[in-house]
């Protein structure tokens, strides 16, 4: 009776066994390092080729001939011109230095085979190491390539004694042949040296271009009188500003001198602003605006006509100020008069509690470098109580008033509070809110702004 065939995955196996013996019987214990897909770790038979040896008792390896090998330690690869690589095995009676192909991967590194040969790349896609397809078709390290990749060890040390010269410094040493004696170190290992960020580390700089639109005019003039509202976003942080006019007229002098107030803030990290970008409105697009740019070295961007996504980012931001403001508004039943307020008072949550984009930080710790506090946060329209602290009382007179509480103060650690008896707004610190939580904490120096009051 004739046996059955075996099966596609025993010719497999028998395939790879084949393989594996071809290799091994072709490689030496002279150095010589073939890269193997079949390896499921890698292997050298040369105790002198590896670093903090931990012996291993029990384990072995079985070579494509049948044969078994003991595995007698597993230790770090100490071979110039090769990459780190853990967790190789040594093996007894093993004819063959090989490196895996599976475990290189593990590694984050990318192995690609072509015709002629294989290559090992980093992430950024640069040669680590090099192999060459020989003619009974085994791809062997290429020794000629090793000294391409530098040992990090080397290169730290080089970077200490070059008294913390930065490799980019080192790498021309070499290109150009200025020194002697000096190792072939690469710019691949650079590290993070704790000397060099004990030293030199700084904030990174930015230059600023601050996208810029008029907002308004609003039917209902505010309480100070104003029906535009000018706002102003950092491209890089997404922090923002809002000025209150009342005329478009007033356009340039507020907004010089807003720009005067965050060149001269030195919490901000901004070298200066170089752009500037806004529609082609007649209160942009003027004389006084283009002079004040000059003066200044500013490049004055515009967005194409009837395109407002050109200038998307203060177009949504008008759109987000608009949206909570008439939300805060219409949830308490407030006057529309104190529309100023709210945009104020969103303007103001918004840079606090709104992360940026692709980042974990808010406009504020962009923009300022530090994490804001919300802490004193209340409801806005919440109703509030007020001490008569600026009137003459006898003494049995009623020590507070009701009022509204409808924001934060911008240039001073107080907060805002609307009256309807006499329509007015004022600034104070001895106030109690009928908010969820009644302990009003006294407001930080670290949360007032720049801005003028709505």
């Amino acid at each position: 009776m004739s046996s059955k065939p075996p099966s596609n995955y025993v010719w497999v196996k028998k395939i790879i066994s084949f393989y594996a013996a071809h290799t091994a019987r072709k490689a030496r214990s002279d150095g010589t390092w073939y890269f193997d897909s079949c390896c499921s770790r890698h292997m050298t038979c040369n105790a002198g080729n590896l670093t903090d040896i931990h012996r291993e008792d029990g384990g072995q390896v079985t070579f494509g001939d049948g044969a078994k090998g003991a595995i007698i330690g597993r230790g770090r690869l100490k071979v110039d011109g090769f990459p780190k690589l853990e967790n190789v095995l040594l093996v007894n009676g093993l004819k063959a230095n090989l490196l895996s192909i599976s475990q290189l991967c593990d590694q984050n590194l990318h192995v690609r085979f072509t015709k002629e040969g294989c290559v090992v790349e980093d992430d950024k896609r640069q040669s680590v190491l090099e192999g060459t397809r020989t003619s009974d078709n085994c791809y062997k390290l290429n020794v000629s390539q090793q000294c391409k990749y530098t040992d990090v060890t080397t290169a730290q040390l080089w970077h200490k004694r070059l008294h913390h010269l930065h490799s980019r410094e080192i790498l021309k040493l070499l290109i150009y042949g200025a020194v002697r004696g000096l190792p072939a170190i690469s710019s691949k290992t650079e590290t993070v040296c704790k000397g060099c960020m004990a030293g030199k580390q700084h904030r990174t700089p930015h230059s600023a271009l601050l996208h810029i639109d008029l907002m308004g005019p609003v039917q209902t003039e505010s309480i100070a009188g104003k029906r535009y509202v000018l706002v102003c976003v950092d491209d890089f942080s997404r922090f923002t500003w809002v000025e209150f006019i009342r005329e478009k007229s007033d356009t340039y002098k507020v907004f010089a001198s807003l720009c005067k107030r965050l060149m001269n803030d030195k919490n901000i990290v901004i070298g200066k602003i170089i752009r500037i970008r806004s529609d082609h409105g007649r209160e942009f697009e003027n004389n006084q605006f283009a002079q004040f740019c000059e003066k200044r070295g500013i490049s004055h961007e515009f967005s194409a006509p009837k395109t407002p996504q050109q200038n998307g980012v203060v177009e949504r931001k008008n759109r987000t100020l608009q949206e909570m403001a008439r939300a805060m508004i219409n949830a308490k039943n407030l006057p529309h008069k104190l529309w100023a307020e709210a945009v104020n008072t969103t303007c103001y949550i918004s840079n606090r509690v709104h992360l940026r984009y692709l980042t974990h930080k808010t406009p504020y710790e962009l923009w300022k470098g530090r994490k804001p506090k919300v802490h004193y946060f209340r409801e806005f329209g919440s109703t509030c109580y007020v001490l008569r602290d600026r009137e003459q009382l006898g003494k049995f007179d009623t020590r507070s008033t009701e009022g509204i509480f409808v924001g934060y103060s911008r240039n001073s650690h107080a907060y805002r509070v609307y009256f309807r008896n006499n329509s007015t707004v004022i600034e104070t610190v001895n106030i109690k809110i009928a908010d969820q939580n009644e302990n009003l904490p006294v407001l930080d120096d670290e949360e007032s702004s720049m801005a003028k009051d709505p």
